[in-house]
């Protein structure tokens, strides 16, 4: 049999993959319960942004106290110890996400359910049933409503806001109930404070310790396929792989937290 090519991102994670809780994602917001769970698309982005400014002003633009005095005195602006930069301040980290949900076998479950999820998850809570609304995610006042990410056993981070959640469906129904069976979901999120350089290693730290949080999750795949098959198998087997539902690769109890 041909090898599979390395292009294929599937297949390269199955020769490298020794447990699929590793590829992953979780959102999870545990005090309603909640829980959205897709695989890792084969990249994502994390972004970090720092603000500076010069120490004087843009003097360039001749806005500066200094700028418009060397101005009037008719002296060079344009100097190097006048560019100097000073740190504003950093914004939180902020991630983009682009997840594919496909339906394998039930379109309610492996479709609608996670996007009614979280979309619950990014829009804001009654109050008691009352007129008030609280934040859909932690607050000045109390971080009940908190929101966790954790991608895999690589990276946790354990207080999350969901900036934007951008949904595309594709116009494929379910013959059975008229439910869409494909959709893309666009998802930004970022920290909910600015972190330091210690959060950093927490971040990762805390994807990597503990114990297993996968130990509890079916190491069958349809076809009673192992894992360990098929990290050596060819391109059957990861088409097999590919058209597996969640349940069906990390068991119907798996659970990160």
């Amino acid at each position: 049999m041909a090898s599979t090519p390395l292009s294929d991102p599937l297949a390269t994670r199955a020769r490298k993959v020794d447990d699929k809780k590793y590829y992953i994602a979780e959102i999870h917001q545990p005090s309603k319960s909640l829980i959205f769970r897709a695989f890792v698309p084969e990249s994502f982005n994390l972004s970090i942004q720092n603000h500076w400014e010069p120490i004087f002003g843009d003097i360039n633009q001749g806005t500066s106290i200094v700028s418009r005095g060397a101005q009037a005195l008719g002296l060079p602006i344009n100097v190097k110890p006048l560019s100097r930069q000073i740190w504003i301040g950093t914004e939180p980290i902020e991630m983009t996400f682009t997840f594919h949900i496909d339906s394998y076998s039930n379109t309610e479950k492996d479709v609608e359910e996670p996007i009614k999820t979280l979309a619950r998850m990014g829009t804001p809570i009654r109050k008691d049933g009352g007129i008030f609304l609280e934040a859909p995610g932690p607050s000045l006042i109390s971080d009940e409503n908190r929101l966790y990410l954790r991608i895999g056993r690589f990276f946790t981070l354990d207080s999350i806001i969901l900036r934007n959640i951008d949904i595309t469906f594709y116009t494929v129904a379910d013959r059975a109930d008229g439910r869409y069976m494909s959709a893309d979901i666009n998802v930004t999120l970022a920290t909910a404070y600015t972190p330091d350089q210690a959060d950093i290693l927490n971040y990762f730290a805390k994807g990597q310790a503990g114990g297993d949080p996968g130990a509890n999750a079916s190491s069958q795949i349809p076809g009673g396929e192992t894992l360990e098959k098929l990290k050596n198998a060819g391109s059957a087997a990861i088409d097999s792989y590919r058209n597996s539902s969640l349940d069906q690769i990390i068991g119907k109890n798996f659970n990160f937290f």
